[in-house]
């Protein structure tokens, strides 16, 4: 019985752990994707984020005329229906253009 309340012990502290590396991760690569196509870089931005982010996070970046908003969003843990996410609010630099793959 001990042995089997440890399992679980230890497979909950793992699975917060994953969680909490997962939600940060996904937080940096909003971050970045924000920073790096407000810059004009969007082609960059996406990679970035992408290498950031958890594998198989689903990265949205859209604009609202001068704003930008990101929202990288991932399931850290596949057995648990749990979904962390980040998001990120930016300002396009002055002289940068939406139309430069941005949407």
């Amino acid at each position: 019985m001990a042995l089997a309340t440890l399992a679980v012990v230890t497979a909950t502290a793992l699975g917060s752990v994953a969680t909490v590396t997962a939600s940060v991760r996904c937080i940096d690569a909003a971050r970045e994707l924000v920073r790096l196509a407000a810059r004009g870089e969007p082609e960059r931005a996406r990679s970035v984020a992408t290498g950031l982010a958890p594998s198989g996070a689903m990265i949205e970046l859209t604009v609202s005329g001068d704003e930008l908003h990101a929202e990288v969003s991932a399931v850290p843990v596949r057995l648990v229906p749990l979904r962390v996410s980040g998001r990120a609010t930016g300002v396009l630099e002055p002289g940068v253009r939406t139309g430069r793959g941005l949407s």
